[in-house]
C-alpha cells in the first residue's frame, strides 16, 4: 500500500533540501564585505558624513590598486554630479591618506598629554587642508569630539603615580562606559 500523497510530497521536499548544493564559496574575502552606499541629497549632491568617509576609506583601503574603478562600479546608479563629487572626494582622500602616512608613524603614539594634543591638532589641520573646514567637520567632527573628550579626561586625572598609558586606558574605559550608558538609555 502506498503512503498518502501528502506524506510523499513531504518526503520529496525533505530529499530536495538535502540534495541542494552548498552555497558558492566567495572567491575573495572582499566578496563578503558590505558594499559602500553613497547617497545624494535632494539637489543631487553627494551627502558628506561619517558614513561617507568610512565608505571612501574602505574603498581606498580594500581596493588599493583599482579603487577608482571600484568606486565607479559602486556609484554607477548615482547622478553624474554625485559621481564627480565622489571621485573628487576619493582623490582628496588618497592625497590625505598619503600625507597622514608621511606625517605620523605607522602606529602613532604619544607619551604625554601635550604630544597627544599636538598630534590631534596637526591631524585636524591636515583634514581641513585636504577637505576644507566644513567637509572636515562633517566627516570627522564626531571622532574629533570623542578625541577631545578623551584628552580632557586624561588631563582631569590627577593621580600622581599613574603612568600616562594607564591614564589613557582609564579615560578610554570611562568614555566607553559613558557612551554605553547614553546609548542604552535612548529609545
Amino acid at each position: 500500500m502506498a503512503p498518502p500523497s501528502g506524506t510523499r510530497n513531504q518526503a520529496a521536499q525533505s530529499q530536495a533540501r538535502v540534495a541542494e548544493p552548498p552555497p558558492p564559496v566567495a572567491a575573495s574575502p572582499l566578496d563578503t564585505v558590505r558594499p559602500p552606499v553613497f547617497r545624494t541629497d535632494g539637489q543631487g549632491n553627494l551627502i558628506i558624513d561619517p558614513q561617507t568617509r568610512s565608505d571612501v576609506e574602505r574603498v581606498h583601503a580594500l581596493y588599493a590598486h583599482d579603487g577608482p574603478k571600484k568606486l565607479e562600479a559602486f556609484s554607477a546608479e548615482l547622478p553624474d554630479t554625485t559621481r564627480r563629487q565622489l571621485k573628487d572626494l576619493y582623490q582628496q582622500w588618497t592625497q590625505y591618506a598619503q600625507a597622514v602616512m608621511q606625517a605620523f608613524p605607522a602606529e602613532p603614539s604619544a607619551d604625554s598629554l601635550e604630544e597627544a594634543r599636538r598630534q590631534l591638532a596637526e591631524l585636524k589641520q591636515m583634514r581641513q587642508q585636504y577637505f576644507g573646514p566644513e567637509r572636515a567637520k562633517l566627516m570627522f567632527g564626531e571622532e574629533e569630539n570623542v578625541s577631545e573628550e578623551l584628552l580632557s579626561r586624561i588631563e582631569a586625572n590627577k593621580a600622581p603615580k599613574m603612568s600616562f598609558d594607564d591614564k589613557v586606558k582609564q579615560a578610554q574605559d570611562e568614555l566607553a562606559q559613558g557612551q554605553g550608558t547614553a546609548k542604552s538609555s535612548r529609545p
